[in-house]
């Protein structure tokens, strides 16, 4: 009796519409018998519309059953994967930067190996990192365009600031730009002085 209850939802949804077929015709016949033409045909119209739609939503589900029924005695398409472990990130400060970039040196101009590196916070903070020769103008504001972001930047230009006087006013007209136009003030300002 419970074996299949999919396919005897499916079969019950069936014979309950052949029933209310049925049914809206028998009541569209005493309707016209009694001359009430109208409403006879309003109730074949609307019986048979009724039926079709509850008996079609009572078969979907019947459907419904039956599929994943199915589904459930399948054995399994799925295949197991197994994910490695997520290795642990090293510690903040413990990764050695590499050998910062030097304008008189350009050899090294890799911009992912110029990005500014935190100081660990047991180590004392660094210094200015300006060229140890006379570095020129144009020198300085292209190596504080390998810095990613804009507070690196203007963090660099700040320091440098104070290790070439000759050069504050340019660099002063530089870092009064906005955060969003400090890389096309940099940029702007090379193109003026070569």
């Amino acid at each position: 009796m419970f074996t299949n209850p999919g396919k005897q939802v499916k079969i019950f949804a069936m014979v309950s519409f052949g029933v209310e077929c049925i049914s809206a015709l028998v009541g569209c016949i005493l309707l016209f018998v009694e001359e009430e033409f109208l409403y006879g045909l309003l109730t074949l119209i609307g019986g048979i519309a009724s039926a079709y739609i509850i008996s079609l939503l009572v078969y979907a589900f019947g459907e419904l059953v039956e599929n994943s029924t199915t589904l459930a005695n399948r054995p399994s398409a799925v295949t197991t994967v197994t994910v490695p472990p997520v290795q642990k990130a090293p510690a903040y400060g413990s990764v050695k930067p590499s050998n910062p970039y030097i304008p008189a040196n350009r050899t090294n101009s890799s911009p992912a190996a110029n990005a500014p590196t935190e100081p660990s916070k047991t180590a004392k903070p660094e210094t200015a990192s300006a060229p140890p020769t006379k570095a020129t103008l144009e020198e300085i504001f292209e190596y504080s365009l390998k810095y990613s972001t804009a507070q690196g930047m203007r963090s660099y230009l700040e320091r440098t600031k104070a290790d070439y006087p000759e050069h504050a006013e340019q660099i002063d007209f530089v870092l009064r730009a906005s955060d969003s136009t400090l890389r096309n003030a940099i940029l702007e300002q090379l193109e003026e002085n070569r």
